[in-house]
């Protein structure tokens, strides 16, 4: 998998040296200034950074963790494991919590050079339980933000890897919501997104896998980059397992073989090329391809696929299977070791899980114990007002009483309005006007069919004076009785029709409701929403 590894390693440097500030603790900050300097600096120079520390080396916790993290982004080996871990421990000393889990994260690398991955996986885990458990989410912002998402996708590396899918998906998907709060790069997070696919493929459940390719594809911009082609690979693939015909998936590989930019890549298609001809039996086109593979690739993991289905179709034909079997030996050994990892891990991965759900209830725990003073708080501080309320003078219990009243009769009206409503004319009104987005500028012509005529305004008004006897006696009052247009635009906006609506229903155009409206305004004499006066006129005493 070291190609692959490559990518990831590339993908988390870029990651973690994007826009960011050194963002040290100020109860932790080093004696040296310097220091928080080449901490910037490494953001966008981590050559010149190795080289400066290099060049002026300190007994500082802080300058072995620079050092450290130098070293790894220039690609170099861990040259201070001991002088780190003892970093390490200091900063755990003196609670220096976001030092403390780059540390760590760090140590984890240096374990994951000496192919030590169950310390290494343990060391990313502990970096992640250091910040969850000392940062709130709305924290985990900027720099650590991006932190988070590096190591998260490490580990996600690092299960899929092991051929753990379940585990890294999970960490897959817990890195993303870090890549989306930062505006990562495109790639960054179409790459996670594949990998997230990818291992929804290995598990068999095609349907999730097809959906996050499918997502990789929609953030990536740019149809011409390595990771496009390599989410259009897998998609084709999953396309051939899916509908059983090799001709589109086969066209598809041959067009990606013409587009790959180095000989890795161009091997890669091969490979795919060559499974699709493997599954199909058509072995003599799948050796041309193969062949090139386990001849040429500098892949570990594509040269062994390879000798695996070269094995098969050489036992098939009758052939010897010499330099293939042979290639494949090693690899045994290595699959019984892998399986005792696997089982480290997975024990390791239920271990940072029953952690989590620990400190989640630890979490629920405080956050019911909040509410629940409060709730006390709140309910003494009722019961306090309740008991003021209670000796107050029967004057003031009078008021209170007619003010119930009159809330339970607006409430009744309520009720009415609402009855209203359900009414079949009503009904028919509003039911017409459903589906219609009425813009400004049409005209009753555009909507013939939900013009009103005279017997359905007469019934509308009718229907209202069933349950608002004295509404109409109201407009009587302001004089409003005597002009239909008026009386008429009232009632619809009782039903809650908007300007437009009313325009169209009414058989006027827009710029006569707004006249109306003007004139009511000056009857009602009210700036406020007139639809909203018109339903508290309804329903006042």
């Amino acid at each position: 998998m070291k190609g692959r590894h490559i990518i990831i390693g590339v993908m988390l440097l870029m990651l973690a040296g994007c826009h960011r500030s050194p963002e040290v603790e100020n109860q932790c900050a080093s004696i040296w200034p310097e220091l928080a300097a080449i901490d910037t600096l490494m953001e966008g120079r981590p050559d010149s950074a190795l080289c400066m520390l290099l060049d002026k080396p300190v007994d500082d916790p802080y300058y072995q963790l620079l050092l450290s993290e130098a070293l790894y982004r220039n690609d170099s080996t861990q040259l201070n494991r001991h002088e780190l871990q003892r970093a390490m421990l200091y900063f755990d000393s003196v609670d220096c919590v976001f030092l403390s889990a780059r540390s760590h994260y760090m140590n984890g690398v240096g374990y994951y050079e000496m192919d030590s991955v169950v310390p290494a996986c343990e060391e990313y885990l502990k970096a992640l339980e250091i910040m969850e458990g000392h940062f709130a989410d709305k924290e985990l912002v900027g720099y650590k933000a991006k932190f988070m998402a590096l190591t998260y996708t490490h580990l996600c590396g690092l299960f899929s890897d092991h051929y753990l899918p379940e585990q890294a998906i999970c960490f897959g998907k817990r890195s993303l919501p870090y890549y989306l709060r930062n505006y990562a790069e495109s790639w960054h997070i179409a790459w996670i997104l594949d990998e997230i696919g990818s291992q929804y493929y290995m598990m068999a459940r095609l349907d999730s896998a097809n959906y996050y390719f499918d997502r990789a594809l929609h953030v990536l911009p740019d149809t011409t980059s390595m990771t496009f082609r390599d989410v259009t690979a897998v998609r084709s693939l999953l396309s051939y397992y899916t509908e059983s015909n090799p001709r589109v998936p086969l066209e598809r590989f041959h067009g990606l073989l013409s587009q790959a930019k180095n000989g890795q890549e161009y091997l890669a298609r091969c490979l795919n090329i060559g499974e699709i001809f493997y599954h199909e039996k058509e072995y003599d086109s799948a050796l041309v391809y193969l062949t090139k593979v386990f001849g040429e690739s500098d892949h570990l993991d594509s040269r062994k696929q390879a000798a695996e289905w070269l094995v098969e179709i050489c036992k098939s034909r009758g052939e010897d299977t010499g330099t293939y079997a042979e290639f494949l030996v090693p690899f045994a050994n290595k699959e019984e070791n892998k399986s005792a990892v696997k089982s480290q891990l997975t024990e390791v991965y239920k271990v940072f899980w029953q952690n989590q759900l620990e400190r989640q209830h630890h979490r629920l725990i405080k956050t019911n114990i909040k509410w629940t003073i409060i709730i006390l708080v709140g309910f003494l501080f009722v019961l306090f007002i309740v008991t003021i309320l209670y000796f107050q003078k029967k004057k003031r219990l009078s008021s209170i009483e007619c003010q119930v009243k009159q809330e339970q009769s607006r409430t009744q009206k309520r009720k009415n309005l609402e009855q209203l409503i359900n009414e079949d004319v009503c009904q028919k009104i509003l039911c017409s006007l459903k589906g219609n987005t009425i813009k400004r500028s049409a005209t009753p012509l555009d909507y013939p069919e939900l013009v009103l005529d005279n017997g359905q305004l007469q019934l509308l008004i009718l229907t209202v004076n069933r349950y608002f006897g004295s509404f109409g006696k109201k407009l009587e009052q302001y004089g409003i009785a005597t002009h239909p247009n008026l009386l008429n635009l009232c009632y619809l906006y009782l039903l809650g029709v908007d300007e437009k609506q009313a325009s169209i229903l009414l058989n006027k155009d827009y710029s006569s409701i707004k006249r109306y409206e003007k004139k009511l305004r000056t009857v009602f004499k009210t700036q406020s929403d007139l639809a909203v006066f018109i339903r508290n006129l309804a329903v006042k005493n």
